[in-house]
């Protein structure tokens, strides 16, 4: 029996995470470089959960032309005493001072957003920087910084999320009262540049294995400008500018009011759309949920051009976009355990005699363990090839350096979305029948099909 939780409209709720994982393989560092290797079989069920936090895979998604995924800036955690991570030739804007703030990987991007957020935190270094941040008379003031952790590599990204814990609440065993997790509310306060690492071995091997509860320390700085309405330009750019702006190489790395404003319009015009597909429950969008995702696309929120447009609303509209995402790769998730049950069921039963549960993958046949094996990883392929990461675009968002470049990236992702759905939909009618609605059933139908 699968048993789901029907949070789909929300992000990840686990702080923690386990080995690591290239979609059935497992992943090593190579030696003095920041690619991945497939190694020795690894536990099975690491493709199943669809995740996109790959360094190889920010490699690979904009090809040799390049591009805002591909250009994430890496941090090896161990190596980061040896290397200056001061120097930048890119990214993201500088702004304020350096200060000292617990450091949270995780292998998921979180957006400088007014959403809540909640982490559950089962690991000995994560639930002691979880009380440390709730001490009011500690030394963080309940500040900390999450920021994305590649799970072939190891590696962070060098632009994090600032965070306040807004409340904690403690879970205890009901029979020894022993500390079980720590759930942990906050929200997030901006975006900063990772300047320095202060205790690398922390997140060391050794540490890790015997489970210590020391916890990194980071020193981040801000980066990009804070909203003003007195900054900005005389937004009178002429056409040739806009259309460069527009264009497929370029980064967008302007703030020209008109630039904004022309990226806003479109990028609100392609979210709508989108968003009518999905919220219609008989249309191509919705049909490829399952129920408790097809009632939670209904939440998706109408936005306007200003939601868009302001600096301050951005981020509650990439949220919700990118929330969209997690809900899309939850259902997928949902529907690759379905038929992975079923296999395994299936095949533990064939063996004969009382069916022992649970069912353990390791106790099924060679063969049927590649079978689900290979389907795990068709599932990841076809998710990533799908276009509706929730991790590394939204990484490569938090890192653009203007608002016009967040704008573009943005309209990237979700006209991508809005033209997969538009071809779903031209096929559906190539095969429909124009008088009743009924699907053509022979080859000599098709006709012009290309």
């Amino acid at each position: 029996v699968l048993s789901i939780t029907s949070r789909a409209w929300a992000k990840p709720l686990c702080g923690d995470h386990g080995n690591c994982f290239l979609w059935g393989r497992r992943c090593v560092r190579q030696p003095g470089a920041g690619r991945s290797i497939a190694s020795a079989p690894a536990p099975l069920n690491g493709a199943a959960d669809l995740g996109t936090a790959f360094e190889w895979l920010a490699v690979e998604r904009d090809g040799d032309a390049g591009g805002p995924v591909s250009s994430i800036r890496w941090i090896d955690i161990v190596d980061s005493g040896k290397v200056s991570l001061g120097k930048h030739d890119g990214g993201a804007e500088a702004g304020g001072g350096k200060v000292r703030v617990p450091l949270y990987p995780l292998p998921a991007t979180y957006l400088p957003s007014g959403a809540m957020q909640m982490l559950n935190n089962v690991e000995p270094r994560n639930m002691k920087m979880a009380q440390d941040l709730a001490d009011e008379g500690g030394p963080w003031d309940g500040i900390f910084c999450v920021v994305l952790r590649a799970a072939d590599t190891g590696r962070i990204a060098e632009v994090g999320t600032l965070m306040r814990v807004v409340d904690v609440e403690e879970h205890r065993s009901y029979y020894d009262k022993s500390l079980l997790r720590i759930s942990v509310r906050c929200q997030a306060e901006g975006v900063v540049r990772i300047e320095s690492i202060e205790n690398p071995d922390a997140w060391s091997a050794e540490s890790r294995l015997y489970r210590l509860d020391e916890y990194l320390i980071a020193g981040v700085c801000t980066i990009g400008k804070k909203p003003s309405k007195s900054e900005g330009s005389s937004g009178d750019s002429d056409d040739d500018s806009i259309v460069a702006v527009l264009s497929e190489g370029s980064s967008g790395d302007t703030d020209d009011d008109s630039i904004v404003a022309v990226l806003a319009e479109r990028l609100c015009s392609d979210y709508g759309i989108v968003r009518s597909m999905y919220v219609d429950e008989a249309g191509v969008a919705a049909r490829d949920l399952p129920p408790f995702a097809v009632d939670a696309v209904q939440n998706i929120p109408e936005l306007t051009v200003d939601d868009f447009r302001s600096e301050v609303a951005f981020w509650d509209s990439a949220e919700a976009w990118q929330v969209l995402c997690n809900t899309v790769r939850e259902a997928r998730r949902c529907d690759i355990q379905s038929n992975v049950n079923e296999i395994m069921i299936a095949a533990a039963t064939k063996k004969g005699g009382p069916l022992n549960l649970p069912i353990h993958r390791k106790d099924l046949p060679m063969k049927v363990q590649t079978k689900i094996r290979q389907l795990e990883e068709d599932a990841a392929n076809d998710f990533v090839a799908l276009g509706m990461d929730p991790c590394l675009d939204f990484q490569a968002l938090i890192s653009c350096k203007s608002h016009a470049g967040r704008l573009k990236h943005l309209h990237q992702m979700i006209s991508r979305e809005k033209s997969r759905l538009k071809a779903k939909e031209k096929l559906k009618a190539l095969f429909a029948n124009e008088d009743g609605g009924q699907f053509i059933d022979s080859a000599e139908d098709v006709t012009g099909f290309e």
